[in-house]
Parts: C-alpha cells; sequence; structure tokens
C-alpha cells in the first residue's frame, strides 16, 4: 500500500502533448522534493526568490567576476536559478520553502542543461520538446507553499515512479 505525506489528486493524466501529469497536495517543498529522482544527477530549481519586493539586507555578491566575498547589501526582488544535485535540493528545502511564497519551479535532467535554456520560457508542444530533447525526466511546479503542485514527466513510468518515491516517508 502507497502511503502518500500529500495527497495526490487522481491518477496521472496524458494531456494534449503527450506529456503526464498529476497533482499533490498540501505541497510542501520540503516533502515534494522526495519526488526527484536520486540516481539523476541534474536539479534545477529556476527563479527561485530569495528577497521579494521588500528591501531586505542580504549578503550578495555584486558579479560573478569579484574576487572580494559577498557584502551586505540592501536588496530587493533578487531571484535566481539554482543548479543542485538531489541531496543538494533536499537539504536546502527546508530553507526554500521559507522564502518568500514557499513556491518553486523544480526540474530534473539526466544531463547538465545548456547555459541559455530556461523552462519556465516554455509552454505546450514546445515544453514537451524541451523536456524530451533535454531528457527532462520530471517537473514539480509549487505555486505557493501549501498548494497544490503538479507533478509532470515525459512518460507515465516516470511519473508513477516520481509519486512511488513521494509515498516512501522521508
Amino acid at each position: 500500500m502507497i502511503h502518500f505525506s500529500v495527497d495526490t489528486s487522481g491518477a496521472p493524466q496524458q494531456g494534449d502533448h503527450g506529456l503526464w501529469t498529476a497533482g499533490a497536495w498540501p505541497a510542501h517543498l520540503s516533502d515534494i522534493v522526495r519526488a526527484t529522482d536520486p540516481g539523476l544527477e541534474f536539479v534545477v530549481v529556476e527563479d527561485h526568490c530569495a528577497a521579494d519586493w521588500r528591501w531586505t539586507p542580504l549578503a550578495v555578491p555584486l558579479s560573478e567576476h569579484s574576487d572580494a566575498p559577498a557584502s551586505r547589501w540592501t536588496v530587493r526582488r533578487m531571484s535566481f536559478d539554482l543548479l543542485l544535485t538531489p541531496v543538494q535540493l533536499r537539504d536546502a528545502a527546508p530553507e526554500l520553502q521559507t522564502a518568500t511564497d514557499g513556491g518553486a519551479l523544480i526540474w530534473q535532467s539526466s544531463r547538465r542543461p545548456p547555459d541559455t535554456f530556461a523552462l519556465r520560457d516554455k509552454h505546450g508542444s514546445a515544453r514537451a520538446a524541451a523536456m524530451r530533447g533535454l531528457d527532462i525526466r520530471l517537473v514539480i511546479d509549487v505555486p505557493h507553499d501549501g498548494e497544490v503542485a503538479v507533478l509532470t514527466a515525459p512518460t507515465e513510468a516516470l511519473l508513477v515512479r516520481a509519486l512511488e518515491r513521494l509515498a516512501t516517508p522521508g
């Protein structure tokens, strides 16, 4: 018997572009990241919002070219993409969950993603083609902490395995 710490919103369903989806609720990053495959090295968190619209003092570098360590600056709207391993994602998930709204767009691939690629820019058939072309095996979209997460995979088998990992207590 499969026991989920989150409820799944029905069985996996195939959409118009051949991708398979399922919902899970309530989605908290600290739980939902269990759906990622520990055997795949590359996990991307797109548009992580480390600081929202409020002015917030944070230690950040002013460029990647600086030899100086990060300095404390007052910033707002600071977001960036993260390239992590599954272990790094699981370790960082509780802190990522507390950032701004607790939402995330997470995707996992068998190979390092190209520097200029962003999945957030792809929708419909373009997203399906990008997932297949870059061997993206799982996408987890959590709009906000505690809301319904949408899990998407290019095949039903990959989605079912992700749901089984999610069902395994962390």
